[in-house]
């Protein structure tokens, strides 16, 4: 789904390498976008847009239709609320605790610290309180995630490069 930019936000500090910053903005990110509220939904899109022209773009409007598109397709990120109706942010993060799944960014109206508290136990990699003054730490969590995704990526491709070589030499 590719969203017509309402205002972009301003662009980010830089925060990684110039080399590093056109690597994802080159890159077709996939990002899942979950919450409730349709103008939260195409904010959350827009300031990914502005960073990442080339994302793919997937909504959801609550946690079931979240789970379902985690099912069936992979993501690079999740962006998702927690207060939804039929299943909240809680029990999405519940369900996905024991899977190995996209890094997920919780941005909600709910600021209790319990809330908070337990969304990172269970999970979330960061934890946004509505409305976000600040946009750039939000843009820096999600480069922060990404950065995180890609060492992994790396780390299962050079573990299966060694592998690989392991296994010529004992051939």
């Amino acid at each position: 789904v590719r969203l017509p930019l309402l205002e972009a936000p301003a662009p980010m500090p830089a925060l990684a390498s110039a080399q590093s910053s056109r690597h994802w903005q080159d890159m077709r990110l996939r990002f899942l976008v979950v919450d409730d509220h349709p103008v939260n939904r195409l904010l959350a899109c827009n300031i990914v847009q502005a960073q990442w022209p080339k994302a793919y773009l997937c909504q959801a409007s609550h946690g079931q239709e979240a789970l379902a598109c985690l099912h069936r397709e992979p993501f690079d990120l999740v962006l998702m609320d927690m207060v939804m109706p039929e299943m909240d942010g809680m029990s999405v993060l519940r369900e996905l605790s024991a899977l190995d799944q996209a890094p997920i960014i919780v941005i909600s109206g709910a600021g209790v610290m319990s809330d908070v508290v337990e969304a990172l136990r269970l999970g979330a990699s960061d934890y946004f309180i509505k409305p976000i003054a600040d946009m750039a730490l939000l843009e820096h969590s999600i480069r922060r995630c990404l950065e995180a995704v890609k060492l992994q990526r790396e780390n299962i491709r050079y573990r299966e490069e060694l592998e690989s070589a392991n296994r010529k030499l004992e051939a």
